[in-house]
């Protein structure tokens, strides 16, 4: 079997199966059901995508990112945005770990960030409150909007709103 999905979930992750490990007749079993040297680790290293493809799926990303700014839905998810730039969901999951060194919701809100950061900066939105801005922004939790901005800023929302009006 090339890629036996069905059986190696059941293999790697079912817990009744672990006894069955420990029999003499296992790892011959193994052998006749995969590679010689095929493990969890081999599948987790595999490419989904060659370099080429990942580089143009990359570029459709951020030129979709750009232009059609989907981080502002804050329903998004993995798969509505795959389908927005054509591609399967698990290629895109696999393209933003490999690509961007980051998962999809790190990525996703880091855009997210951003644009509560020019929307604070704008005086014209001194109106609307932090957790106001941040839900413009895309966020629809203000406990996932303080915890992502403080680790990717190293600040709260409030201490960054506070020192950007200082400084301006």
């Amino acid at each position: 079997l090339k890629e036996p999905i069905a059986l190696m979930n059941m293999i790697f992750t079912d817990p009744l199966i672990e006894p069955l490990k420990s029999d003499s007749r296992y790892g011959a079993i193994h052998k006749k059901l995969f590679q010689d040297d095929f493990s969890i680790e081999t599948v987790k290293k595999k490419r989904l995508l060659d370099k080429d493809t990942m580089n143009i799926y990359a570029e459709r990303l951020l030129n979709h990112i750009k232009q059609e700014e989907p981080y502002l839905n804050p329903n998004l998810s993995l798969s509505e945005l795959a389908k927005q730039i054509e591609i399967h969901a698990n290629q895109l999951s696999w393209l933003i770990n490999k690509k961007f060194e980051k998962n999809f919701k790190e990525f996703i809100n880091e855009y997210r960030v951003a644009t509560f950061k020019e929307l604070s900066a704008d005086p014209k939105n001194n109106h609307i409150t932090l957790i106001g801005l941040a839900f413009e922004s895309g966020f629809n939790s203000k406990t996932v909007f303080n915890t992502f901005f403080k680790k990717s800023t190293g600040m709260t929302p409030n201490q960054y709103l506070l020192k950007a009006r200082a400084h301006s």
